[in-house]
């Protein structure tokens, strides 16, 4: 498989014999249990203090009240402690002690990774994912494009590419549905395009305020930024020192 190279100003430059890591078989099941296993690994242990509902100076009436024994708050009739009562403790609450992680076979993980890069170059399973684009994939730029540092510079080569449209897409939040709103995540927000480099340049600046767009080193892919939400089909832009890269990394 051959795909062209072309500079900051969207011309084509060349072309270049692509990587076998693209003729990957397209693998969703392994691509998400790969994800999955990433956002698991993340998870911090959490739980409830151990005497949490029980520092109350409830008591018991005894018989001959005409209501339940539960132990009762001394200043009314409100229930405390026992778990069975509107107002007592929980039941069984979390506890830290609890393994929230998920495992996954090194082999399984990698060959996850190989095949959402593939589909990265299947223009039917990005545009499934709502990408707006009209360019040949898989989209490889010049390393020049690594040399950027500011994001208005960064917008004229995507609008030069065709690809500010993506962008503009992801700008857009909503809020989020159920109790998640109210825990830090409240807005969720489109990803937008991924762009690959082979160095820690200037490019993360550029790219650092434009929606939904992230920019990762070669050796730091992994499964959950080529598929997010374990959906495979990422727009990606490559550049070229790290299609070299590609195959020694993850061949």
């Amino acid at each position: 498989m051959e795909a062209r190279i072309i500079d900051i100003s969207g011309n084509v430059k060349g072309s270049i014999e692509l990587p076998k890591i693209f003729e990957e078989a397209y693998r969703p099941d392994l691509i998400k249990k790969a994800v999955i296993a990433a956002q698991a690994n993340r998870l911090q242990p959490y739980g409830s203090n151990a005497y949490a509902g029980m520092r109350s100076s409830a008591e018991g009436w005894g018989v001959g009240r005409g209501v339940s024994r539960a132990p009762r708050i001394k200043d009314g009739r409100r229930v405390a402690i026992v778990p069975f009562a509107v107002g007592g403790r929980r039941a069984h609450p979390p506890k830290v002690q609890k393994d929230l992680s998920e495992k996954i076979n090194k082999k399984e993980r990698r060959k996850a990774i190989r095949s959402a890069i593939a589909a990265t170059a299947n223009p039917s399973i990005v545009k499934s994912r709502g990408h707006k684009f009209d360019r040949e994939l898989p989209i490889i730029i010049e390393d020049s494009l690594e040399e950027l540092t500011k994001a208005s510079e960064m917008k004229e080569f995507l609008q030069a590419i065709d690809l500010w449209d993506d962008v503009l897409r992801a700008k857009n939040k909503k809020i989020r549905a159920g109790k998640g709103k109210m825990r830090g995540r409240k807005y969720k927000r489109k990803k937008s395009i991924l762009i690959v480099t082979s160095k820690d340049r200037g490019i993360f600046r550029a790219t650092h305020n434009l929606p939904g767009t992230d920019t990762v080193l070669v050796e730091s892919l992994n499964a959950e930024m080529l598929a997010p939400g374990a959906n495979p089909g990422r727009l990606t832009i490559w550049t070229k020192s790290s299609l070299s890269k590609l195959e020694e990394v993850f061949g």
